[in-house]
């Protein structure tokens, strides 16, 4: 059965190579350009349209990407910044228990001192 498509199917390309042959060596010509180099065209067209697609989505993605690193890197300058300040509150505060602890001890002292 293939057989017989195979064949039908190179016969109805050598029937339009017949027809196109009846125009002389223009119709050869113009065989050889709509059978082999406007199919090759067609391709090679696709083909650029396809990575020009590909590279679009992926320049887009790219941008995209960028954007929320910007934004990420701002949200991050933000709480770092908060982030020193509360450091900065902390040992504040840790030096003021120091102090008050010092005290405390200096007045229990003090008062077993004095009993």
């Amino acid at each position: 059965m293939r057989c017989a498509q195979a064949f039908s199917m190179s016969t109805y390309k050598v029937q339009d190579f017949r027809e196109y042959l009846s125009y002389g060596a223009t119709g050869v010509v113009a065989f050889v350009l709509v059978k082999w180099v406007l199919p090759v065209f067609n391709t090679i067209i696709k083909k650029a349209q396809v990575e020009n697609a590909i590279y679009g989505n992926a320049k887009d993605l790219i941008d995209y990407t960028n954007e929320q690193l910007k934004t990420m890197q701002s949200r991050y300058d933000v709480l770092h910044a908060r982030f020193v300040q509360l450091e900065l509150e902390l040992e504040k505060e840790r030096e003021r228990c120091r102090r008050l602890q010092s005290q405390l001890e200096e007045y229990v002292k003090n008062a077993d001192d004095e009993n």
